[in-house]
């Protein structure tokens, strides 16, 4: 499913109140739940320090690949060696009943977690 947005560079990064979006120039990624960056083996967290700059320095890096277990994470793997993971359980969620969309070019939603 995640074919058409691996071997793309991420193009933007928007941050909207509670949730992130990421962009790859046609396909995209909505992110409810907070996202953990791992950069120069460092956690950034949405509370932490550098959270937002260690999430904007992955623009124009290309996605390698997606990597989605079931009910437990979804990881963006990027060619420099850094990731962006986002937690899928249920005690994350809160009471938002999605954590990721994710849209095909063309904005169709083409799954949610």
């Amino acid at each position: 499913m995640f074919e058409e947005v691996q071997g793309r560079d991420l193009a933007t990064v928007t941050f909207v109140r509670d949730y992130v979006q990421l962009g790859f120039d046609g396909p995209s990624f909505t992110l409810v739940v907070d996202p953990v960056v791992k950069s120069g083996g460092h956690e950034f967290r949405r509370k932490d320090n550098g959270f937002c700059d260690a999430l904007v320095s992955l623009i124009n890096k290309r996605l390698l690949r997606c990597e989605l277990e079931e009910n437990v994470s979804m990881r963006l793997l990027f060619d420099s060696g850094e990731s962006l993971m986002v937690p899928l359980g249920d005690e994350v969620r809160g009471t938002n009943p999605e954590a990721v969309l994710y849209y095909a070019s063309g904005n169709n939603v083409a799954s949610v977690w």
